[in-house]
């Protein structure tokens, strides 16, 4: 449960704040590991920083992540709709279809989610209570300004290393609320009841669609498969 812990190691002796008890067996446990971040992260973000239900709506930028895909997934699983915006790419229409697999309502490019056509395709949605952030500039810019009055925006990463900005309309008028989310940080405070509860979801989560595993003997295909976009994250069992 800290990074870095057991990092290529076969066998390593570490303090027992560091672990945790998962299930399954020993065949299972690169699936496991590997959803220690992505998935992990995805229901920290949904479950633990505002009461959501299904119905509600979540607007996040870099959907096509590990960590959006697994938003998007596990939002859907509770009802919760997602308005995803990322970035164009030229496999666009097959990396639309595989969220929308996922459970997504509606993907979009960064540079639709800042027009006038972007806020009347929503429209129809509930405001969003959620908003969720990793890269940063004018696709934070597009998260903040459609969440609804009395939302929260989190941050959890700067993929384009411009900073987050937040116009006086969404501060006063709809007062929205920002906040920071550290993975290792909350690992490191929660409690193990809590920690085993977030391992069960995660685990659960990563098997039903987000990872792969593959042995290592067929690296080469492993590594072919990871640079799609829209592939299942994949993990190479040593």
């Amino acid at each position: 449960m800290k990074p870095g812990v057991g990092t290529w190691s076969t066998y390593t002796v570490a303090s027992a704040d560091a672990l945790a008890k998962i299930p399954g067996t020993a065949g299972q446990f690169p699936l496991e590991a590997a959803a220690l971040s992505g998935p992990t992260a995805a229901v920290c973000l949904v479950d633990n920083i505002t009461a959501l239900k299904a119905g509600d709506v979540i607007v996040q930028n870099n959907a096509g992540s590990t960590v959006g895909q697994a938003v998007i997934a596990y939002a859907a699983s509770k009802g919760i709709k997602t308005v995803n915006i990322m970035r164009a790419r030229d496999n666009w229409d097959d990396l639309v279809n595989h969220l929308q697999g996922l459970g997504a309502t509606l993907v979009v490019t960064e540079e639709f989610a800042g027009t006038h056509a972007f806020t009347k395709l929503i429209a129809d949605l509930p405001a969003p209570k959620l908003g969720l952030s990793s890269v940063g500039g004018v696709a934070g810019n597009a998260v903040a300004d459609v969440l609804g009055s009395d939302s929260t925006l989190v941050v959890y990463g700067n993929m384009s290393n411009k900073p987050h900005t937040l116009s006086v309309d969404s501060l006063v008028l709809k007062n929205v609320k920002v906040q920071g989310f550290n993975l290792s940080r909350y690992l490191a405070s929660a409690s193990a009841e809590a920690r085993a509860s977030l391992l069960t979801s995660a685990l659960s989560l990563a098997k039903k669609s987000l990872l792969a595993v593959e042995p290592f003997a067929d690296f080469e295909i492993a590594l072919k498969r990871s640079l799609e976009a829209g592939e299942r994250k994949v993990v190479v069992k040593m």
